[in-house]
Order: C-alpha cells, then structure tokens, then sequence
C-alpha cells in the first residue's frame, strides 16, 4: 500500500494510490487527560470550548511540525480510515511539502511517517503535485505558474521542463487574515472573536456577496460579559485585500530571478491558484485587477495536491526513477521565507 497525504495548518489530506477516496479533516488533534485522543472534526468541534482537562493541538504550521506526537496520530488515523482491516497495513507514504524547507524541517517530517508505521518516507514538492492535477505541461518547456494559497504558508512556484525553476514563500496564508479580523475587533471595539467564529464569518461573507456585514458573538472586553458584535463587510474586504498585496509580491519574487522566456509564458498562460484559498470568492478578481493576467482556479483547489499525489506516476514509478523523483522535491533556486 502506498499513502499520500498532505499535511495543512488548517486540513489534512489523505488518499491510497489506486483508490479515489480521499480523507479530509481538520487538522486538530484533543488530547483529553485520561488518555483518549481524538483527531479531525470531533476535535475541530472542541476549538474554544474545551476545558483545561482537554489539550488541542494544531500540529502543523507553515508546512513544518510544530507537534510531533500529533503528527504520529494523523498519519496512524489516516492508515486506519483508509486501509480495510484484511489488508496488511505496511505501507510507502509520500507528503507533500512547501519549498524551502531545511533538512532539519525535512527529517522531522521522515522521522514522523517512520514513526507512523511506514517503511519509507517520500517528499514532494507540493506546487508539482498540484500542477499534476490541474494537467499543466510542467514537462514541456514551458513556464507554468503555481500559487498554492494555504492557511499557514502561501507559496508561488515557476515549473517547467520537469522542475522547479523558481519558488518564495512566506510562513503566512488564510490564517493572517482571520488572525488580522480579531486582532482589529479587539482594538477598534474592544471586542474578543475566538478563531474560530472569524473563519466562519470570512467565509460566510465571501459565500454572500450582498450581505453587508454579519453579527459574531463574543465577549466584550470591556464588561467582561457575553455580548455581540456586527462586522461590516469593509473589514473583511480589507484584510482580504491586504492578503492579496502580498500574494502579488509573492508572485513577483518568484519572476524576479526566472528568464524572459518563461516570464512571457506566465503572461500568455496566467497564474494558476490552489489550496483552500482559492475558494475565496472576491480573490480571482482581486488578483486579476493587480496583476493583468489571466487567473485559473481548478475544481476542487483544496484537493489539487493531494489528488496529484495520488497521480503521480514519479510517485509509482521511483524505483526506477529515483533521481528524476528528487528533482522535484527541491527547487533549483532556493526558496525563502516572505516577510
């Protein structure tokens, strides 16, 4: 059995080559103090409302293990979910990682699969995933631009002939703005939103267009008591729009060292946008008025990465091609963080 997974900040994903079922669940992990743990949605459900005798753990961040122990279990709970008890549960993992990560970053991720049960580890530059799943020519010499726009990292990649030409990041992603929305409601209003609600209301807005605002529940910093709170629209436009300027200059770091010719194919071919952040209804416009070029949102961009995982033949064939596999998991120019 071979799993692949890609481990988010916000979600993970989960598949079996050969099978189309795909897992996909909150990444939180509850440790509750005698002793059971519970992963996913259950766990997602605890967010701001658990007592101190449950501990909630998001154990990815920006792509790199914040929680070892957690990241155990999710991959131990992925095997479990996917694999039928008949089936002999040794398996091969492959996961899908952002550029730039140090060789310490990528051995915790190894040690973590090993530790999970796998008998071998496999990285994967996760902006080649998801070109394999949106049918991008990344084999042709061809440019094709990849921005993946995760909760906790965004970053944008050049591909092409079998590489990655170029790739920045920046340890920020969807999570910066409903981080930004709490941190306004409690200078402005004096107002405290948990996480959690402000991810509800950022999507709420983005599904209605016509609504000029919505009320949050929270506690009033002033009183001390429960009270309520409308947030008008301006704020969210406002911090999606902030997102998006830094999408933009991510997205120029990334041209800025590439040659003309592939520059040009990004200008003819446009941007391509995947990840959870792409389903942000007002942010193809934004970032088509910004940059004047085309921009693609696949179906279903949250599941770009794993489902190209799952299409890899880099992936089911390594063993014989094992160089041309590492190829794709580092850049040929170094990534960095962003601001």
């Amino acid at each position: 059995m071979h799993l692949v997974a890609d481990l988010g900040t916000s979600n993970f994903y989960a598949g079996v080559i050969g099978s189309e079922n795909v897992l996909h669940e909150p990444c939180v992990v509850a440790y509750e103090k005698w002793g059971q743990t519970i992963i996913g949605v259950e766990a997602h459900k605890m967010l701001g409302r658990n007592p101190d005798i449950i501990e909630l753990i998001k154990p990815i961040d920006g792509g790199c293990i914040q929680h070892m122990d957690s990241v155990i279990e999710i991959l131990k709970h992925c095997v479990r979910t996917l694999t039928p008890r008949r089936v002999s549960r040794k398996f091969e993992l492959t996961l899908a990682i952002p550029s730039g990560l140090t060789k310490v970053e990528e051995r915790a991720l190894e040690e973590a699969g090993k530790s999970a049960g796998a008998n071998r580890v496999q990285l994967l530059n996760a902006t080649v995933a998801a070109a394999v799943a949106a049918n991008l020519p990344i084999e042709s010499p061809t440019g094709c631009l990849v921005v993946n726009l995760g909760a906790g990292v965004t970053e944008a990649s050049l591909l092409s002939m079998r590489g990655v030409v170029s790739s920045h990041r920046m340890r920020r992603g969807g999570s910066m703005i409903d981080q930004a929305i709490v941190e306004r409601a409690k200078k402005e209003h004096a107002f405290h939103i948990g996480s959690r609600t402000v991810e509800e209301l950022k999507h709420e807005m983005c599904r209605d267009l016509e609504s000029p605002g919505a009320e949050v529940r929270g506690r009033n910093l002033r009183t001390g008591l429960p009270d309520a709170l409308f947030v008008p629209r301006k704020m969210i436009e406002e911090e999606i729009d902030a997102y998006c300027d830094s999408i933009v200059d991510l997205i120029g770091q990334a041209l800025s060292s590439c040659p003309p010719e592939l520059a040009g194919d990004v200008v003819e071919r446009g941007v391509v946008l995947v990840g959870g952040g792409a389903r942000m209804s007002q942010i193809e416009g934004k970032l088509v008025s910004r940059l004047n070029i085309p921009v693609v949102i696949p179906d279903e961009p949250e599941l770009c990465v794993v489902k190209g995982l799952l299409r890899s033949r880099w992936i089911q064939n390594n063993r014989t091609s094992g160089s041309y596999f590492r190829k794709l998991v580092a850049p040929s120019q170094g990534a960095q963080d962003g601001h």
